[in-house]
């Protein structure tokens, strides 16, 4: 792209180099950290770095378009860049989804629409969220939120990571990142275990409050593209959507578990102990909930048996099959009867 220079030596890092067209003046910034560049490519659009012993990719849209004119930057605005089309993959990020553990090992991106906005100042905060083709909210990121963890747990064999939380944008001035993942919120609002959405027309929207009272909001369109991979083992457009209207009424169903769940233990702490209604509440809750008391092995009950049809209708794009279905009118049905025998029980319980 005319007015762009990457320069980059043997002993120090790489630099952009900047030339406006107002001022005839160069500029430069430093994404790398003084290391060795020994080759430089830029590779449909991407930026690429030989180094001593490795090598670094980076998204070069943000360099590109740094040279375009940003009023609203110039003006004391946050500025949010053109996001590139993004293909609607799974996984990502190398060692599990995880990255290098060690600083030996090499941190792959994970798979995602980038979103890259600038920031005069650091703002007090800020918020990006995600709406339809039809205008309707997907997805909200606020900068205050609780953030996204890494977490450590045990399997049957070996010890594996997950993360857990919401990812939250940053915050500080010059450059930032957001990454969106193509989810939707989990059941009862989770950060994490709603489907994928479907490809389409997207758009992303930036709302910053700075430290000097600036109030800005920024909109910027794109597309969520299908992976080639998929359509090419013949899934199409309308098998991704079946799973995406799956994912959400298994979804509805969890949420609908976790709300009988929290009536029958307010339940439980009113009805007198002993009593024959109180073995029954045991009962439904037996049905519903596995007994975390045995160690090795317990029988999944209902709540997670909706879980387990949750990862396993949306761990990978397909066209749902029929026993998916079956599975999940067996488990609504047996959720109702739980349900009217509960509101049964309750009743009891409130005239005692």
């Amino acid at each position: 792209m005319r007015g762009v220079l990457y320069a980059g030596t043997r002993v120090r890092d790489v630099r952009l180099l900047r030339r406006t067209a107002r001022t005839g003046r160069s500029s430069s910034n430093n994404p790398a950290s003084r290391t060795p560049i020994t080759d430089i490519k830029v590779h449909q659009g991407d930026l690429v770095l030989s180094t001593m012993g490795r090598r670094l990719l980076d998204h070069g849209q943000p360099s590109r378009r740094f040279v375009r004119p940003m009023r609203p930057w110039r003006t004391g605005g946050a500025f949010l860049f053109e996001p590139e089309d993004a293909y609607r993959l799974r996984g990502g990020g190398g060692f599990g989804g995880f990255g290098g553990g060690t600083p030996d090992e090499p941190q792959y991106s994970r798979n995602g629409a980038e979103l890259d906005y600038m920031l005069p100042s650091a703002a007090t905060s800020v918020t990006v969220e995600i709406l339809d083709a039809s205008g309707d909210l997907v997805r909200a990121f606020e900068s205050t939120g609780p953030g996204e963890r890494t977490e450590t747990a045990q399997e049957m064999r070996a010890p594996f990571q997950r993360r857990t939380g919401s990812p939250t944008p940053t915050t500080h001035e010059g450059l930032n990142r957001f990454l969106w993942d193509f989810t939707v919120p989990g059941p009862n609002g989770a950060a994490r275990g709603g489907p994928m959405v479907v490809p389409g027309d997207f758009t992303a929207r930036l709302t910053v409050n700075g430290t000097a009272g600036q109030y800005t909001v920024v909109e910027r369109d794109f597309e969520v593209m299908m992976d080639p991979r998929v359509a090419a083992d013949g899934v199409t457009l309308e098998d991704l959507q079946a799973q995406f209207d799956l994912g959400i009424q298994v979804r509805t169903a969890i949420e609908d578990a976790d709300a009988t769940i929290e009536r029958l233990e307010g339940a439980q702490a009113r009805v007198a102990e002993g009593s024959d209604v109180e073995k029954e509440l045991k009962e439904i809750e037996r049905a519903l909930l596995t007994d975390r008391t045995i160690s090795s092995y317990p029988q999944p009950m209902l709540r997670d048996q909706l879980n387990y049809l949750n990862g396993n209708t949306q761990r990978a794009d397909q066209k749902p099959a029929a026993d998916m279905y079956e599975r999940l009118d067996v488990l609504v049905t047996e959720l109702e009867a739980h349900k009217e025998r509960l509101q049964r029980l309750i009743r009891m319980v409130t005239e005692d």
